[in-house]
């Protein structure tokens, strides 16, 4: 089975049979307060998160992208510039990134693992996407390279891509977008994106990529960008109540007449379908829980051998949300 059949599985099924029961919302509340818990306890300046793939979260991936934390000669446009550069720096540590669906594909990219100033939780900034690569992350990013084509002269914009904006850097070094937007809104998390373009600049052909400060409803932020993406892609980003209205509305005004979103994130608590039936106030709204062929088989076992304890579908395991303004319902894209 191709990994295009896969969208059609499970598509509408109602939600609330397959929902696990034993899953748990996790407030802002509680967020906030571990991470300023933690700072509390190494001192009133800052918190410092673990690198790479997971803070404190016992499961951290799926095992579909490879991360290697070693030194590297040269870069993949054979640039001199980066010869015998050191693997860390004082914001973070650089990993190169490759996958066994594409053996010419591989980034760089740096995991942040500086000091999060006090101040930034205290004034209430969304540093979640600072603290390591969420699993949902990893899967969006591994099912874009395997669904390359699918970019092919569009224009794609990445919302709340978190400190490496993973997804739409693969899609600017395999596909043949036109252009690719970077975005999120924490100027942290931008800055790190920035370094990780600037590093990979040659891996992206005749695609443009742009990083750009993007908060969810602010309207200068978005008036640029208004009808003007193709695709839009969006993982784990529906954990806050606040947040979510603004998610959807942005969406609406970012995509064209005929352009679709493609969302990841697990259920956790009722965060899930609440933002379904928000989009469904505004778009045509599909949910696929088996998008992908591969990644239902890791899930498969991964609940043979690591569940309950360990991995909890609930909170890991991503379903897929499709977008599409109503008159482009029937368009066939991602089918």
């Amino acid at each position: 089975m191709e990994a295009n059949e896969d969208l059609s599985i499970c598509v509408n099924q109602g939600t609330d049979s397959c929902r696990l029961k034993s899953a748990k919302k996790l407030s802002v509340a509680k967020l906030r307060w571990k991470m300023l818990s933690k700072a509390l306890k190494e001192g009133p300046s800052s918190v410092q998160m673990k690198p790479p793939l997971g803070s404190s979260r016992h499961f951290a991936s799926f095992g579909l992208l490879m991360f290697a934390d070693k030194k590297y000669d040269e870069m993949r446009n054979d640039s001199k510039k980066y010869k015998n550069q050191n693997d860390s720096d004082e914001k973070g540590k650089w990993y190169r990134v490759t996958s066994c669906e594409d053996n010419d594909f591989f980034l760089e990219v740096r995991l942040l693992t500086e000091k999060i100033p006090l101040k930034e939780l205290f004034y209430g900034a969304d540093n979640t996407g600072n603290i390591c690569l969420w699993p949902s992350e990893e899967v969006l990013a591994y099912y874009c390279i395997k669904n390359k084509e699918l970019f092919n002269d569009k224009v794609v914009c990445e919302l709340g891509g978190g400190m490496t904006c993973l997804s739409g850097l693969i899609v600017a070094a395999t596909s043949n977008a036109k252009k690719v937007i970077l975005t999120d809104g924490n100027e942290r998390c931008l800055q790190n994106v920035r370094d990780i373009v600037e590093r990979n600049s040659g891996s992206f052909g005749e695609t443009v990529v742009e990083c750009t400060l993007l908060k969810w409803g602010n309207n200068t932020d978005i008036d640029r960008f208004t009808d003007a993406i193709d695709v839009i892609l969006c993982s784990d980003c529906l954990y806050y109540d606040d947040g979510r209205q603004p998610l959807v509305n942005t969406i609406w005004s970012l995509l064209k007449s005929t352009g679709v979103a493609v969302v990841l994130a697990p259920l956790r608590g009722q965060t899930f379908q609440q933002f379904v039936e928000l989009t469904r106030e505004k778009f045509e709204t599909e949910q696929v829980m088996v998008y992908d062929t591969t990644v239902w088989e890791v899930h498969e076992n991964l609940m043979k051998t690591m569940y309950p304890h360990t991995y909890k579908p609930e909170l890991h395991y991503p379903r897929m949300i499709v977008l599409r303004k109503p008159s482009n319902f029937d368009t066939g894209f991602m089918k």
